[in-house]
């Protein structure tokens, strides 16, 4: 290590670093002789020290990072970490006994139900100080602005850390696996349903709230065990059609708005409840870390609304509201309104391309492009199509402009002439090329009809959509056509 003084400009240092795994023969190991070295740091590490780790778990109940059994060689790392509220259960915590502001707010999000405001506190602190299941849901009905805006985000997510929180909807998970979706989490949330291409359907998500709430742990498909740790909390506006086998397990609450409850507790807005309720986090926290829990957590409260919530047996996704979105849709291309399409400004394609002015593009020709329909959809509607296939599939049900011919057909006749029997047309060269669909004039392709005798040249993802003069016709023609493929 080169080091300068007022005396010796080069004066350098050594440093060696012994690892040690007796301590018999320390004073043994010497650096060799340097004509340049004045001095020597000698660094020790000692074996027996230094943390190898040969397996990781999720361990709530252990706030160390690193486990070490004393039967065993190597440690273990604990995949959970507390914040700065998990970490008091394991500290000595002083407190409050006055009410906190949160409870005020659940006082008053339960419509002044002493009960079930205690119902709350006790499922909460329950799980703070056990971080087990009570195999019990809390389902809230009411204003989602409250349930899942407040309670959810700014208080569950807070108190029980936002890595460990995870809403089941097609944003946050990459699959319906309950072992994937039950991995190192804590809470689990489910609100409105709005895709129609969604992967939680009715009797999936039936399959894994039952899962969630009833077994103690599941199989990954590599045969390893994740435990199922967390509470359920459902703010959904209908979540019955997928609580019908768990519903006896299901605490269901009728919920106040949020206007009401901001004017209860003399709140002027959303702004100043949302710095209330972060401010009394650690208040509250401190509550329930010392909170006295009463028996029988595992048992459902019963409500009235529950009752109501029994007899519901409609779909939890509104198929109408995205029967209406489509409507909308296909009516604002068709009279190219490109006012309506104002929340696709911004909004990028897979290529990074400018989707609103490509839009605009299309438009001054008479054109919409079929690529950006999902794209469309999703920024106006704020719902989840993944790609145009599902959508699209749709959009022919409701309007034969989607089912028109795109693509250019290019055929070579029985005497060997090339001809182009449709010309497909596209944005342009200069940006990436987009398909350009025309709002009226369209043609489709069952109305073109292949000469007999023809192949097919152009690239083509399905033959069997055009007209032909026979079945045979159409069979000879599709096998002329993988021939010349080759």
């Amino acid at each position: 290590i080169r080091h300068s003084d007022n005396y010796n400009s080069n004066l350098d240092y050594a440093m060696e670093i012994i690892l040690v795994s007796k301590l018999k023969g320390i004073n043994s190991k010497k650096l060799s002789p340097n004509d340049k070295s004045n001095d020597i740091i000698i660094i020790l590490l000692f074996e027996n020290e230094i943390i190898s780790i040969d397996d990781d778990v999720f361990d709530p109940n252990n706030k160390n990072e690193f486990i070490k059994n004393y039967s065993d060689l190597f440690y273990t790392r604990n995949r959970f970490v507390p914040n700065e509220y998990l970490v008091k259960r394991y500290q000595d915590v002083l407190s409050n006994t006055g009410q906190t502001f949160i409870e005020e707010f659940i006082y008053h999000l339960v419509k002044e139900n002493q009960k079930l405001s205690d119902y709350i506190v006790n499922w909460l602190a329950y799980f703070f100080q056990n971080l087990k299941k009570t195999k019990t849901a809390l389902v809230f009905l009411g204003d989602e602005e409250v349930t899942k805006n407040i309670f959810w985000e700014i208080i569950i997510k807070e108190i029980f850390s936002k890595q460990y929180c995870i809403a089941i909807n097609d944003e946050e998970c990459d699959t319906a696996l309950v072992s994937s979706i039950a991995k190192d989490k804590l809470f689990f949330h489910i609100d409105d349903i709005n895709n129609a291409d969604t992967k939680f359907d009715d009797i999936t998500l039936a399959s894994i709230v039952k899962d969630l709430l009833v077994k103690p742990s599941v199989t990954t498909d590599e045969n390893k065990e994740v435990k199922i740790q967390g509470q359920i909390l459902i703010t959904a506006k209908n979540p019955a059609p997928y609580l019908k086998k768990v519903l006896s397990k299901c605490s269901v609450i009728e919920v106040n708005d949020i206007d009401t409850i901001m004017e209860k507790l003399g709140i002027e807005d959303e702004a100043e409840l949302e710095e209330e309720i972060h401010n009394d986090l650690d208040k509250f926290t401190d509550k329930i870390a010392n909170y006295i829990v009463r028996e029988n957590v595992e048992r459902r409260i019963d409500t009235d609304i529950r009752e109501v919530l029994k007899g519901n047996k409609s779909s939890n996704i509104n198929k109408d509201e995205i029967e209406q979105n489509i409507d909308s849709l296909i009516k604002a291309i068709k009279d190219k309104d490109i006012k309506y399409f104002e929340k696709v400004k911004g909004i990028k394609d897979k290529k990074f391309n400018d989707v609103y002015e490509h839009l605009k593009y299309a438009f001054d020709k008479e054109c919409f492009i079929g690529q950006d329909l999902y794209l469309y959809y999703n920024a106006i509607n704020g719902q989840t199509f993944k790609d145009n296939r599902d959508l699209l599939k749709l959009l022919k049900e409701k309007d034969d402009m989607f089912k028109q011919e795109v693509d250019t057909l290019e055929i070579m006749t029985k005497d060997g002439k090339e001809e182009v029997l449709f010309r497909g047309y596209s944005t342009s060269v200069k940006i990436d090329t987009k398909k350009l669909y025309k709002i009226r004039d369209y043609k489709l392709a069952k109305d073109i009809k292949i000469p007999d005798g023809a192949t097919i040249t152009s690239t083509q993802s399905n033959l069997k959509k055009y007209a032909f003069s026979s079945q045979k016709e159409k069979e000879e023609c599709i096998k002329r056509t993988k021939e010349y493929s080759k």
